[in-house]
């Protein structure tokens, strides 16, 4: 790890540093000629990201704005609706987004309708419901998944 590296890690939690890693090295063996990392935050994900796509990388949160730019490695949308559909070999990154969206079924639904067959996905929501507490309410969740309620959300969607 270089001092830029060091400097990036200084300010994050273990667990975001430990996910990353472990959804890097998934991507890395996938090589995916374009991703969207929808609910793309403060951008500190994509731009690791962007070392393993060659190809288009987009960014997507609600948080910026219109007038975020985008540059020659990073395509940045306010809105999943502005994101063009991904042919190929390409990626959809849901990272602690589905517990957010109070629809998810036809979120996931919108979401997978932007990818050709054979596309990767993947998907990081917190688990357990029993563990809901306060802190979910103020990171405006509404939910937490087991991994059955989570298989089921998503055969439902490629299903239908």
């Amino acid at each position: 790890m270089d001092l830029v590296e060091k400097m990036q890690n200084k300010n994050r939690h273990p667990w975001e540093l430990s996910r990353t890693q472990c959804i890097l090295n998934i991507i890395r063996n996938q090589n995916l000629n374009s991703v969207a990392d929808i609910g793309a935050g403060d951008n500190y994900f994509t731009t690791n990201l962007r070392q393993f796509v060659p190809g288009l990388v987009y960014a997507i949160d609600t948080g910026y704005s219109e007038k975020t730019k985008s540059d020659d490695a990073i395509h940045y949308l306010s809105n999943i609706s502005a994101l063009p559909n991904l042919n190929g070999k390409c990626g959809i990154l849901l990272m602690d987004v589905l517990e957010h969206i109070e629809n998810d079924s036809a979120f996931l639904k919108s979401t997978l309708e932007k990818i050709s067959v054979g596309s990767t996905v993947l998907i990081t929501v917190p688990a357990f419901q029993f563990l809901f507490s306060e802190h979910d309410q103020f990171l405006k969740h509404y939910r937490r998944y087991n991994r059955k309620q989570l298989l089921n959300l998503i055969k439902t969607k490629i299903c239908a």
